[in-house]
């Protein structure tokens, strides 16, 4: 391509858009999912169903932890935990991520069928985070925290709502008996 300017004249061989185009990073082919997408809806149906399921199942071992340790201070929790001592139950080892009150550690828990991973969970004061295959538990106590927080929490933002709401009437009352001259 040849320009006509005033003194000598250029050639450019190539337009530098098209060397741009050419090296531009080519899209990548679309990766078919390996899963099939599932109903939201259906999904979240399964999962209470299983809460539903497994919530009356668990009533008994919290009462149990609960009475036994109301009024003591917390305790430690071992590195392997497991309910049943026979040998012929098939004992089951899974581990669990621990959330505690003031750290998080990894413990071996042991389920079999006459104790149920969650219950087993539970009789330690681990509440699980899911009903079926847990696989990271929340401390009973660090659960009441945050129930007492919240507890809190709505009663401070109550407060806070009538201080505002009482502030906006006397402000817009002042106002008002300002314009009238009172």
């Amino acid at each position: 391509m040849d320009i006509e300017v005033d003194g000598p004249s250029f050639m450019i061989e190539d337009d530098p858009f098209e060397t741009i185009v050419k090296h531009a990073p080519q899209p990548l082919p679309s990766i078919p999912l390996k899963y099939p997408q599932c109903n939201y809806a259906a999904a979240m149906q399964h999962q209470y169903a299983n809460w539903k399921a497994l919530l009356p199942t668990l009533v008994e071992p919290y009462l149990q932890y609960m009475a036994c340790t109301l009024g003591k201070p917390l305790g430690t929790i071992l590195d392997r935990i497991s309910l049943c001592h026979t040998t012929d139950c098939g004992l089951k080892h899974t581990k669990i991520l621990c959330l505690m009150f003031d750290h998080f550690t990894f413990v071996d828990v042991g389920s079999c069928k006459c104790s149920s991973l969650s219950k087993v969970l539970l009789d330690f004061g681990l509440f699980p985070s899911v009903p079926s295959q847990p696989r990271m538990a929340i401390s009973m106590d660090l659960l009441a925290l945050y129930r007492a927080l919240f507890e809190r929490s709505c009663d401070a933002t109550y407060q806070h709502f009538g201080v505002c709401a009482s502030y906006t009437l006397y402000t817009a009352r002042f106002q008002f008996c300002q314009h009238r001259g009172e």
